[in-house]
C-alpha cells in the first residue's frame, strides 16, 4: 500500500504511457488481425512530405488524417465504443439508421415514408402519374407492356416496433404510397403491389418476410415475389416464361448476404440477436 502511496504517479504515467504506445506497436508489427468496418470507407494514401506541403502545412493535416485512419486497434475501439452506446443508451454513429423496439433497425427514410412525412404532394403524384399514363400508351403501341411495381417496406411491415418518439400513423394521413396506388387505379394503370401482399402474410407466412437487423426483404420473401412477378408478366403478355423451381430451402440462424447491412452498418463488438432465416436455393 505504502508502495502505490508513492508510486501511484509514475504507475500512471507508465499506464498511459504503454495505452499510447499498444496501437502503433499492435500496426507496426500485425499483432491483431481486426474486423473491417462496416459502411463507406474511403483509402487515404501515405502522404509525400515536401518542401512546400511542410512550410504549408498540409503535410499535417494530411498525415493527422492518415494516423487517425490507419492507427492499431481503431476498429474495436469504434466497436467498443458503439457498443457502449448501443447498450447503455440505444444510441447509433450510424447515419440514417433508427434503433426500434426490441433492437428491430431501421432507416429513417423508410420511417418517413410510412408515416407520410415524405409526402411529396397530389399534384406531383398526378402529374407523374399521367405522364406514366402517356408513357403507358406510346409503349403499347411499340407492343410494349408498362408495369409498375410496388415494392415492400420495413416500417410498413413492422410498424410495431418503430420508437415510440414518432407520431402514430393516423388513417387519413397521405403516403405517397397510398396516393400513388390511387392515381394509378384511376388512371387504369397496370401494376403489382407487394407491400400490401407481404402485410397480408404475415401472420401466415412460414419464414420471415423482413430481417430484424437488415432494411430489405428476407431472400425468402425475394423468392416469393420473384415466382409472383414471372407469373404476372406470363399473364400479361400471354407468353410463357421459365419459372422458379425450388429446390431445398435451408433455415440457419447465420445472416447472410444483406440480412445483416443494418447491424454492419453500427459496428457493435457485439451483433445483434436475430432470428432464423429462410435461404431457398432454385
Amino acid at each position: 500500500m505504502d508502495f502505490i502511496k508513492r508510486y501511484w504517479k509514475k504507475l500512471l504515467f507508465a499506464v498511459l504511457f504503454i495505452c499510447l504506445f499498444v496501437p502503433l506497436l499492435v500496426k507496426s508489427l500485425n499483432l491483431v488481425n481486426e474486423q473491417p468496418l462496416g459502411g463507406v470507407t474511403y483509402k487515404i494514401d501515405k502522404p509525400i512530405l515536401t518542401d512546400s506541403t511542410w512550410f504549408n502545412g498540409e503535410f499535417q493535416i494530411l498525415a493527422e488524417r492518415y494516423i487517425n485512419e490507419n492507427i492499431g486497434l481503431r476498429g474495436t475501439v469504434i466497436r467498443i465504443n458503439n457498443q457502449i452506446d448501443f447498450t447503455f443508451y440505444k444510441k447509433t454513429g450510424a447515419e440514417k439508421v433508427v434503433i426500434g423496439k426490441d433492437n428491430y433497425l431501421y432507416e429513417n427514410n423508410y420511417i418517413d415514408a410510412y408515416l407520410g412525412t415524405d409526402y411529396i404532394g397530389d399534384e406531383k403524384i398526378n402529374s407523374l402519374s399521367n405522364q406514366a399514363k402517356k408513357c403507358e400508351e406510346i409503349m403499347e403501341d411499340m407492343s410494349i407492356k408498362l408495369l409498375f411495381v410496388f415494392a415492400p417496406g420495413k416500417a410498413s411491415f413492422y410498424p410495431e416496433y418503430i420508437p415510440e418518439n414518432y407520431p402514430k400513423l393516423e388513417k387519413s394521413t397521405k403516403t405517397n404510397y397510398k396516393e400513388f396506388k390511387k392515381s394509378l387505379q384511376s388512371n387504369n394503370l397496370n401494376y403489382i403491389d407487394f407491400n400490401s401482399w407481404f402485410i397480408n402474410m404475415k401472420d401466415t407466412s412460414t419464414y420471415p418476410l423482413f430481417h430484424k437487423a437488415g432494411i430489405h426483404w428476407s431472400y425468402y420473401g425475394m423468392y416469393l415475389c420473384a415466382d409472383s412477378l414471372i407469373k404476372k408478366v406470363e399473364k400479361d403478355i400471354n407468353k410463357d416464361l421459365p419459372e422458379l423451381s425450388l429446390e431445398n430451402l435451408e433455415i440457419s440462424s447465420e445472416q447472410r448476404h444483406t440480412e445483416y447491412d443494418l447491424g454492419n452498418l453500427m459496428n457493435l463488438y457485439y451483433p445483434i440477436k436475430t432470428y432464423d432465416l429462410a435461404y431457398p436455393s432454385y
